[in-house]
């Protein structure tokens, strides 16, 4: 979580598509996540709180926009 409260996706390698553009951007950037303020609260709350880390389980398209489905688990 950045300092603004907005959650980050880091490590993350997605494969650029071969025929979508010219420019090819870094495949591992920082992706942020959109997600409303009540649901950053609930997540941050649980890592910071009780020690969890949260963690991506899997990452899928939905109506055109990218959806990641979370958990947060003990270190």
């Amino acid at each position: 979580m950045s300092g603004t409260g907005e959650l980050f996706l880091t490590g993350a390698h997605f494969s650029p598509l071969n025929n979508a553009a010219s420019v090819n951007p870094d495949p591992v950037r920082d992706r942020k996540l959109l997600l409303h303020r009540r649901q950053i609260a609930h997540l941050t709350g649980s890592v910071e709180r009780q020690g969890y880390t949260l963690v991506p389980l899997s990452i899928y398209w939905k109506k055109g926009h990218p959806k990641t489905q979370d958990r947060a688990g003990k270190r």
